[in-house]
């Protein structure tokens, strides 16, 4: 609550700030210090600087919202984590979000008679938390195609991977999860073959696919075409 509290007083500052420079051009006196860190805030509020939150649960992402519609803020989610549960919320107020891919890898879960079969010392982990575990990682995986689904703008970040070759791998769980892959979307995507080549109209949907030539890039390329 501490946070919260010196951003209303940031906001407070900044307002105060604009003030004393409206009323030193009116009716002069002493100059007004410049203050780079108001003066950008003072450009957010008047909405001409999206606000960057970074919000990875529920509740954060709730906050994140409740506060930029208190102050007037153009907000920008990053993170995402839990986006999927407030994904109507997200699609109602046009707020775009940055998502991390920087995802556990897939749990490997044994069948019930598998995990009867294992050693004693080998079943430490009850086999319900195990499914548990691979439940969650689906749903944050699953999370890009339900908010792309639902027509919230989104964008993948890279922040918290060790290599940038597992950005391809992350991608290729999200695709194999079913994002960017619905019925509605490919067939949007093939009308838009008769379009000139590169161009991308207003409102339309198209795949786009970046790559160097290398073979991780074409195994997702094959894969997102699918």
């Amino acid at each position: 609550m501490g946070v919260i509290a010196h951003l209303r007083q940031q906001i407070l500052d900044a307002k105060h700030y604009r003030d004393q420079w409206n009323h030193s051009k009116t009716h002069g006196g002493a100059r007004v210090p410049a203050d780079p860190s108001l003066e950008t805030i003072l450009v957010a509020l008047d909405g001409k600087l999206p606000v960057w939150w970074q919000a990875e649960t529920l509740d954060e992402i709730h906050r994140a919202l409740d506060l930029s519609k208190e102050f007037g803020f153009k907000p920008v989610i990053v993170g995402g984590r839990e986006a999927f549960k407030t994904v109507d919320r997200l699609k109602a107020e046009k707020v775009p979000v940055i998502l991390r891919v920087n995802h556990p890898p897939k749990p490997k879960v044994p069948t019930a008679a598998e995990f009867a079969k294992k050693p004693a010392q080998e079943r430490i982990e009850p086999l319900r938390v195990q499914q548990d575990q691979l439940d969650r990682w689906k749903k944050r995986v699953a999370t890009a195609g339900v908010l792309n689904k639902a027509g919230v703008s989104i964008a993948f970040s890279t922040d918290g991977l060790q290599r940038s070759e597992q950005f391809l791998e992350k991608i290729r769980d999200i695709i194999a999860a079913g994002g960017f892959c619905d019925g509605d979307q490919n067939q949007e995507s093939e009308e838009s073959h008769e379009q000139i080549p590169g161009e991308v109209k207003d409102h339309s949907t198209a795949r786009k696919t970046i790559t160097d030539g290398g073979k991780a890039h074409e195994e997702v390329a094959r894969v997102g075409d699918t």
